[in-house]
This record gives structure tokens, sequence and C-alpha cells, in this order.
């Protein structure tokens, strides 16, 4: 009988003893560019960006190029739109080169749309199989191309399309090159080779000793010169690296395996990261450590997708991966997503509070008890929860956390369900502790609980104010609060004014005030401002900025309010109407870099307090949810902030938020412009150094724009300003177009600049000169002609009257 007790008990630990899930997946950031948004096919070879912004993107059938709001298929005089796309790849001087299946390749040049076909697609014009060229390598004015087993020399300036080799294996492929020292590295189905283009000798490189070869441990897809690494080199079964000798040459004999086992299809190193494209999703690469991190599959985003192998990596001006899938089109993560982490936790993920003691655990009250966090280990144990499935819903909540003065960090207050208790963080049991003269602490209904001192705790019942000394074990009532407040409308208590500590802040449902004990006197900080009866109109939270001597104030209806912290004389607002996407506003944390963070239950926001700037983060950045719990959130001891939700907790550092990061400059653009009368086959630069030439008759103008800022197209505005005869100005246009029916006749200047929604410009303007064509017969010529035809008949007229007199 003993043993079985033993037992259960041991099993009870052990289900309350759980691991954090600290492991990150992103894949709920992803966002998708498949056919559902116009794309010509799901199945995506490559991406490349172009100089402009531009996304090209390759499938099984078609070529297309994306400016963030539209995708377009590109036909370029040659039906790319509709062809087998085998690779994409950017030149040194921005072209791109288009290899397709069966059609050939081709050269466009992405600032004109000029279209070149500089290979048939046969090696042997008598042969009737078609070879697309599967690699290229470049130096200046000469691309080595691979087709099949063959390397092909193109010099650009005289077009000579030349054989350089042949593999010795005949049914050996070519599937990756790169250029090093005046050596092509060759990556083949059989191996890795070397070419020295001096002398064209070709030497094969093993990766492996013979007896560990396998067919896919030599299989290369993917070769990149590191300069600190040396070369890498991607198999379908592998990653190694070829090191450098300290004359910074390739050591072909210091291999070492850098990813053992996974399928590398691809591998980018960016300012935010290395990362690695596989059978399994994507990998983050640490070099310093060696370590291989998880980021994402796409099994477990929102899409309804299994394959998980991303076929190819790009990325972007803004700092988003395009991640290539062969069923669903292409994928956009943007990397910063990574600056936020996530604490889930197995039971329970409603975080009502956060505590951390010195120590660093953190203890999270939730709906369903207290967790002990441990963040170095990742491990949680839970207390006081419910084991009933059927107790009522939030029987066992912990609402609030206060460290407690008794004993040296050994106890916590904790606001329940059942009342204000003492938690023994040794025992982890509650402990009997309440107030030695009228036991008001054991009475119902107590709410508002708020710690006005190390040892003072201000709370509020159906029927008064009461301030609990724990040292003492005293309940006092607040003398003539009542008088002025009536208990049944009041919210709860706050910390004190750092400016007028001795006071006690009170919030209720309409208004946030302070109260001087000694004085009785209640000053009114803050009244609703327009209240309805049956709405709360509460205050959440308030910070403080002595800098700007500015109090602000977290309100529940009414956003984001700034008042004068001696008059109360309201100076800021900031909420839906201008940039929130809500008024209902919860903690308010400051950084040391003057941004006020913001959460809110749409979204956390990060506010400059010198600018007033704001910019917003949801789940497509990085959040786990949009709505955040209201008084959830802390500074840890590391300097990290922790804010918590209804489904687990976001912990990020502050510093990885710069203010260049907020403002940082996009390239803009005019991407199309269309007449409804005729067609005018826009291209990017086509405007820059001539005007738009109109006629009288031309209708239904419209001219389409991009900052090129894929992953925030949400948060991205644009002012348009039309001067000449007709004059207009647009000064948050959130759609990249502007039309016009019809524009007088005259000549114009269109000029456009991209912005947040605080009005910041994001951009350097653009400007594009219209002329419009006057009708023959209301020309400035025509109507001088109409003036000296008059003055010619008045002259005659007046003439022959004189003669006659």
């Amino acid at each position: 009988m003993r043993f079985n007790q033993f037992l259960f008990q041991i099993a009870l630990i052990l289900l309350c003893i759980q691991d954090v899930l600290a492991s990150q997946n992103y894949a709920q950031q992803l966002q998708r560019l498949s056919t559902d948004e116009g794309l010509s096919q799901s199945y995506v070879v490559q991406t490349k960006e172009d100089d402009i912004g531009y996304i090209w993107i390759g499938t099984n059938q078609g070529l297309n190029r994306f400016d963030g709001y539209k995708v377009k298929t590109f036909d370029g005089g040659f039906g790319l739109d509709k062809h087998l796309i085998h690779a994409l790849f950017k030149t040194n001087d921005g072209n791109l080169i288009v290899s397709t299946d069966i059609a050939g390749a081709y050269i466009i040049n992405p600032l004109t749309l000029k279209t070149e076909k500089f290979y048939s697609g046969k090696i042997n014009k008598e042969n009737q199989i078609y070879s697309p060229i599967s690699a290229l390598a470049q130096q200046p004015g000469i691309y080595y191309l691979a087709i099949d087993e063959q390397i092909f020399k193109y010099e650009e300036a005289s077009k000579a399309f030349l054989p350089l080799l042949s593999l010795p294996n005949k049914a050996d492929y070519i599937r990756a090159l790169t250029l090093y020292n005046n050596t092509l590295y060759v990556g083949t189905y059989d191996g890795l080779y070397s070419v020295n283009l001096a002398t064209n000798k070709l030497v094969k490189l093993p990766i492996h000793p013979p007896e560990k070869i396998t067919f896919d441990n030599i299989n290369v897809k993917f070769l990149h010169v590191d300069q600190e690494l040396g070369l890498l080199v991607g198999t379908v079964e592998g990653m190694y690296r070829i090191s450098f000798d300290d004359n910074k040459e390739i050591d072909k004999s210091n291999i070492t395996t850098l990813i053992p086992d996974y399928n590398i299809w691809d591998y980018i190193n960016t300012d935010y990261g290395e990362f690695v494209a596989t059978e399994k999703g994507l990998f983050s690469y640490h070099r310093e450590s060696g370590d291989l991190e998880f980021i994402l599959n796409y099994e477990k985003s929102k899409f309804n997708i299994n394959d998980n192998s991303i076929s190819d990596l790009t990325i972007d001006k803004s700092g988003a991966l395009w991640l290539a899938s062969r069923t669903q089109g292409v994928f956009i993560w943007p990397i910063k997503t990574r600056r936020f982490k996530h604490i889930f936790l197995p039971g329970n993920n409603t975080f009502n509070k956060i505590h951390q003691d010195k120590n660093n655990i953190i203890w999270f009250g939730t709906d369903d008890g207290i967790v002990r966090y441990n963040p170095v280990t990742n491990k949680s144990d839970v207390y006081l929860n419910t084991t009933d499935p059927k107790a009522v819903f939030g029987s066992a909540a912990v609402y609030d956390i206060f460290p407690s003065s008794i004993g040296d960090e050994q106890y916590l207050w904790l606001v329940t369900f059942d009342g204000f208790k003492l938690f023994d963080k040794h025992t982890h049991e509650i402990i009997e502790h309440g107030d030695t003269k009228d036991n008001v602490l054991s009475l119902p209904n107590l709410f508002g609980f708020a710690q006005i001192a190390p040892s003072k705790y201000a709370f509020i019942s159906d029927e008064n104010f009461y301030v609990f000394d724990e040292k003492t074990g005293i309940t006092e009532i607040v003398e003539g609060l009542k008088d002025q407040l009536n208990p049944i409308y009041a919210y709860t208590f706050y910390n004190p004014l750092k400016n007028h500590p001795e006071d006690l802040l009170i919030g209720t449902s309409k208004s946030f005030s302070r109260y001087n004990v000694k004085t009785q006197k209640l000053t009114t900080i803050f009244q609703s401002l327009k209240p309805k009866e049956e709405i709360y109109y509460t205050v959440e939270n308030y910070h403080l900025d002595s800098k700007r001597n500015i109090l602000w104030l977290a309100t529940t209806q009414e956003g984001l309010i700034g008042v004068d912290p001696l008059s109360y004389e309201k100076k800021h607002h900031i909420g839906l109407f201008n940039s929130f996407k809500t008024d209902s506003i919860y903690s308010l944390l400051p950084d040391n870099d003057d941004f006020l963070w913001v959460s809110t239950n749409n979204g956390l926001y990060q506010l400059n307090l010198d600018t007033l700037y704001v910019n917003s983060y949801s789940v497509k950045d990085g959040l786990n949810i949009n709505q955040f719990t209201a008084i959830a959130a802390t500074m840890l001891n590391d300097g990290q902030f922790i804010f918590g939700s209804k489904a687990g907790a976001l912990i990020f550092k502050p510093s990885d938020f710069t203010k260049q990061d907020l403002l940082q400059q996009r390239s803009l653009a005019i991407t199309d412009i269309n007449l409804l009368t005729r067609k005018l086959n826009y291209y990017p630069q086509q405007y820059i150094n001539k005007p738009l030439e109109l006629g009288y008759e031309d209708m239904g103008l419209t001219i389409n724009f991009s900052d090129f800022s894929y992953s925030n197209v949400d948060k991205t505005y644009y002012k348009v300003i039309l001067d000449g005869p007709t004059s207009l100005t647009y000064e948050d246009l959130q759609s990249n177009q502007v039309f016009f029916t019809k524009l007088l006749p005259g000549n114009y200047s269109l000029t456009i600049s991209a912005q947040t929604r605080e009005r910041f410009i994001t951009s350097d303007p653009i400007t594009i000169k219209i002329n419009v064509a006057y009708a023959p017969w209301s020309s400035p010529y025509a109507i001088a002609g109409y003036l000296i035809l008059a003055l010619g008949l008045l002259f005659y007229f007046f003439g022959n009257t004189d003669a006659a007199s």
C-alpha cells in the first residue's frame, strides 16, 4: 500500500514538472504567394530580386514578376510566361538570365525589360534533345555555363558561345558552379571537380574516403566560397567544408562535415544569420558553435502543405527570405521575426501576471495555478492547479503576484479566485497569514490589489478601501476615501507615482485619481473623455516620463493618453484614429533607448517618445498572438522584456529594435502606367528623362508604384502630389495607385514618396512629368490664330468704315 502511494506521488510530481516548448517554429509568420495570389503555377523553381526591387519567380509554367502588390507574368516577346523555367541567374551587371527547359536561355534587362535569346536550347543543332543551362559562374564579361556534362564559355561582348570542357563521364550532370582565384569548382551527380582556367585542367576532388562514399553524399547540388570557412559543398546528404590554407587557397585535403545527413538545397549568409534550406525545412547554422537550429517547416504553417522541401532561398533588400516550394508557390518569411521568442507551457497558457525573483526564476500567474519557470533549463513546475476537469473555470486562477517582504525571498502574495493568499516558494503551498485585527482579508469579493510599499498592500471591497501591512498583520480602512468615491465603481489601486509617493493611486470605472491620506484630498488626474454609463473606461497602467515631463496613461477604451504630470492637462492622444489599430491599451514598458513599448488587445507597439513615431508588431512580425493580457508585462533581470497573453509569453531584447531599423529608407519606383484609351507598354525607367505624352483624347490614366517592402505592405502609406493645371494631394494613401479620369491640357508634375502612417518619409521621392496635349481647336496656337483672325476682321471692318466715310 505504501509502495503504491509512493508511485502515485512520483507520478504526480512528474505531471507537475514539465518542459517548456522552447524550440521556436516561425511557420506562423509565413506569407504565401501562389496561384491563389496570381502566380502562374505553384511549383517554384527559383526566385531572384533585381536592382529595382522586383522579385522574379520562375515556375514550371512561366516567369513571373512581383512588386509587393500584384503578380504579373512576363512574356518578354518569347512566351516566357508559358515555358517551364529551369533556372534563374542574376548577373554581376544586374541582368537576369532565364534558362528554360526546352526553349533555350534568355538575358533580360530589368530596367528596360529588353529580352534577348542567346542560347537555342540545343548543344548540337542536329540533335533533337534539348539541354537547359543548369548552373552559372561569372567573370567580368564572361559567363561559364553548365549544360548537361559540359561547360561552355559565353563572351558577352562578342556573343561567342564556346565549348570549354566535358566531364569524363558522359552520363554525369553538372548541378553547381562557383569561381575562386581563377579556379572553377564544379558540382555534379558524381562528385566535385576543379578546373584551372589557365590550363583547363580538370581534377576530381574527393569529399569522402572511398569506404564512406554513398550515392547521395557525393551528389553535389550547391557550391559557395565563404571568405572565412572556405569552399562550402552542399550535397543530397550533408554539407561539407573545404578549408583555406595559410595562403588563402582552397586546401583540398582539409575537409570537414558541417551539417550531416540533410539534403542541402540551398544556403545563404545574411546580416541576420546563416540559413540552410533542406528537405526538412529551414535551419539556421551557427558557425561559432557548429550548431544547427531549426527555424520552420511548411507543415506547421497555416497552409495545408506536407512537402517540407525548400528548393531555393533568396533574401530581399528589406530582410525577408523567399522560400520556394514545389506545391504552393513561394513563401515569404521576415527574418526579423526571430527577435521575438515565445514561451509556451504544456498546461494553461493564459498568463495573467509575470514576476521574476532575484535568482532569475520567473513566476507565471495563469488561469490554472502558478508556474515556476527556469529560463536556463526551460523547465516549468505547476502549483495550485486544479485536478478536477469539471471545476469552475478560473477557480484555480492566479490573477496577480507580489513579492513578500516577509522572510528571505521565500514568499509571494497571490491574488487568486479565493482571495489574497501567501504562497511559500519552498513548500509550494499556501500558508495562513491573515490580518490580526478584523480578518478583512477573509471577506469575499476583494479586488484591486496593489503593492504600495514593500510590506503594504491596498485593496478594495464592495464596502470600503483598505491598506494591509503584512509585517504588523493589521488591515486599516483608508479614512475619508469612501466619502468621495463609491467602492462599487472602483476598479483598482496602482503603485504610487514617483512625484507623489505618499498618495494612493486609484482608478474607477470612469477616472484615474490620487488620494492623500493625511489631507484626505482626492485629485483627479484623468476623467473619461466621453463616458457611457454601462461601459468601464479604466486605466490599466501608467508610465511617468520624467525626461519629457509626460504622464502616459494606458486606457482600455480611449487609447494612450499623455498628460502633464503637474497640471494634468492632456498633451497627447494616440489611438485607433491615428497610430494604433485599437483603443484598448494594456501594459507600458519604457526601454533605455527612449521607446515606450505598449501592449494592447490588437498588437504590440513601439512608441518613440521623442518623435511620437509608432511602429506596430503583429503575428506576421513574430508575435504568437495579437491580444495580450492586461497586466502581464515586466522587464527581466537581464534587460529583456516579457509580455503575457492568452497564448503564452512573448520575450525579446528591446535593444534589437533600433531607431535606424524603424526609419530604414526604401527604394521607390513607378511599377506600371496604363491608359483606358490605348496601350502604353511601360517599362521601369521609361520616363526618367522624358515626360509621359498624352493626347487630348486620352482617358483613364492609372499610375502604380511600390516601395517593395514585401513583408510590410500593410504598414506602407504614400504621399502623392500632382502639380499643374489641376492640382491635388493625397497625404495618407494606402493604395499603391492613383487614377485620373481625364487631365486638363497642360504640363504636370506627379511626385510620390513612401511614408509611415504618422507621415514619416521612408523613401526618396520620385517624380514623373506628364504633358497633356490640347485639342487642335483649343490649343494655345489655335487660340492665338483665333485672336489674329479676330483682329484682322476688326481691322478690315474699321478700315472699310473709314473708307466709306
